[in-house]
Parts: structure tokens; C-alpha cells; sequence
């Protein structure tokens, strides 16, 4: 039986059997947890043209919500768009839907640790310093903000998730850059669900 996860296709772009391949690789093929798939709300698929900002073009997205009360989160909701402008085929929307996960795992755990503590920390404050170290990035060149997508510690993170813990694990979008994650990196991510949160 597959998981009740929320799919508005607002361009009619997957048929039925797609819907379910969708939600089938998300739970079999990628690491997830039942706390984590709960802060899931929906995929929206949408189609979006570029603009002439250059920023604002994308194939996916993940945005997260949530709420402290005197110091524990309250509630958290996340919703993953893809977009199906550039994403033609159930394929790479699978492996965007990877990375954008990557963004609810890593960044949802670290809410939940007390590691991000408003909605702007999410884009102005760095991801932890054990991270960098671990991954070996160099704070001089890495951002916590993805207005240099390749170079955000963010970004790095989801695709650190994608490369190890989904079925699309080649083509690290900054192993250029950065290389591959190491098996440190590996034992770091998978642990951010067993530890102790707020």
C-alpha cells in the first residue's frame, strides 16, 4: 500500500500510474522516515517558464514553515514543488524530487535540533560548522544562501542526501567543486533522525 503523500498536478502532466511511481520511489528508494515523511504536506507540479531573472529559474523547490513556542517547534509543514517546465519525464522528476527530499531531511532534522531557529535562519544562517568540516568546505567560498546555488552549503547538503540515500546516486551536481560525500558525510546525515530533538 502506498503512503497517503499529497500530489497536485496542476498541469496534468502524470497519469495515475505516474502518481504512484512517484510516491513509490520516495518511500522505497530514498531514506525517509515516518517523522519526516509527516512534515510532508504536498508535491505540487507546476509548470514555470523562466523569467528574465535568472534566479528565478528552477526545477525544483522545497520550502518549509514552521513555529516555535517557547523554544520547541510547534509545528512544520513542507511543500516540494517540481516543475515541470524543465522536467519532462518522470525520470528527473524523480531525481529533483531526491534532492529537494535531501532539503527535508537535512534541513527539517537540523529545525528539530535547534540548529535553524526562524524561517530566515533556513537561508541566512549557515548549516553546522561539524558539516563543513566533515565535507571540508571552506567557509571563504561556501554560502549559506543560494544565490550562488553551487556554492551553498544548502545545496550541497540536498545533493549529499540525493548521491547517498535515494536511487539517483551518480552526477553529484558539485563534485566539481567539492567531490563526492565521504563515508563520514554518509554517517553524519543518517544519524540526524536519531538524535535527540526539541
Amino acid at each position: 500500500m502506498l503512503p497517503d503523500i499529497d500530489i497536485i498536478d496542476k498541469g496534468h502532466v502524470l497519469n495515475a500510474k505516474e502518481h504512484d511511481e512517484l510516491k513509490r520511489y520516495l518511500v522505497e528508494k530514498c531514506r525517509t522516515a515516518l517523522r519526516d515523511m509527516g512534515w510532508l504536506s504536498r508535491i505540487l507540479i507546476e509548470s514555470n517558464p523562466p523569467t528574465g531573472d535568472e534566479t528565478e529559474w528552477y526545477a525544483g523547490l522545497w520550502q518549509g514553515r514552521f513555529k516555535r513556542e517557547k523554544g520547541r517547534v510547534r509545528a512544520f509543514e513542507t511543500v516540494i514543488t517540481l516543475n515541470s517546465y524543465f522536467l519532462r519525464d518522470i525520470e528527473s522528476m524523480k531525481m529533483v524530487l531526491a534532492h529537494e527530499y535531501g532539503h527535508n531531511w537535512t534541513l527539517g532534522y537540523l529545525i528539530m535540533l535547534d540548529r535553524i531557529d526562524t524561517e530566515d535562519d533556513i537561508i541566512k544562517q549557515r548549516v553546522p560548522w561539524v558539516y563543513y568540516r566533515i565535507r571540508r568546505l571552506d567557509p571563504s567560498m561556501v554560502v549559506p544562501h543560494n544565490n550562488k546555488w553551487e556554492y551553498c552549503d544548502k545545496e550541497i547538503l540536498a545533493e549529499d542526501y540525493r548521491c547517498l540515500f535515494s536511487g539517483h546516486r551518480d552526477n553529484h551536481e558539485m563534485a566539481h567543486l567539492f567531490g563526492y560525500p565521504s563515508t563520514e558525510v554518509k554517517d553524519y546525515l543518517s544519524t540526524l533522525c536519531y538524535r535527540r530533538h526539541s
